[in-house]
């Protein structure tokens, strides 16, 4: 979208399979994924397996109008999860979704991991506390009015969750959230 006209790009990578119940944001950084945005997880839509979570990373460039791999890690395939960029700590930050172990059974997630591009793998956050609880197919954004992520709602292992919640890299709080 240019302000006028959608344009239609290169909607994956050669390499990427197709996936669903993933996960993306927009990383509007000060460094070389400026711009970029980045997709993660997912199940994984056709060969070698029919619906195998994944834990593959993707970031597309607009400078270059293509997708590279990005940070991945087979130990964090999920689906229905969530990623904000942390624009204060120019941190992508994934939390919680679910990770299907067979069809019959989903194991809901509650953990919390990071990635910058000073790592170079994701790295485990501080586990939020039980009451957050584990959860999936939740809204998540960031709120620069915060200086936190903001996740509202979602599906837990047994209860449907309309909670709010605010973590800002340190500390979880439960919302509601006040008018910015």
């Amino acid at each position: 979208w240019d302000g006028e006209v959608w344009t239609e790009k290169n909607h994956y990578a050669p390499s990427m399979s197709t996936e669903m119940y993933g996960a993306a944001a927009y990383c509007p950084g000060v460094n070389e994924y400026s711009g970029s945005f980045y997709q993660f997880g997912g199940i994984r839509i056709g060969p070698p397996s029919l619906a195998e979570p994944s834990g593959e990373g993707y970031l597309r460039f607009p400078l270059y109008d293509s997708w590279n791999i990005g940070p991945s890690s087979r130990n964090l395939a999920r689906l229905g999860h969530s990623i904000v960029w942390d624009a204060e700590r120019q941190t992508m930050v994934l939390y919680g979704g679910v990770f299907r172990a067979t069809e019959q059974n989903d194991v809901f997630l509650s953990d919390v991991w990071e990635w910058s591009d000073q790592w170079v793998t994701w790295k485990q956050a501080s586990q939020p506390p039980a009451g957050v609880g584990a959860r999936a197919y939740h809204g998540a954004c960031w709120s620069e009015a915060l200086g936190a992520m903001v996740v509202f709602g979602g599906q837990g292992p047994s209860v449907k969750r309309n909670d709010t919640w605010t973590y800002d890299g340190v500390e979880w709080r439960r919302g509601p959230i006040p008018p910015a």
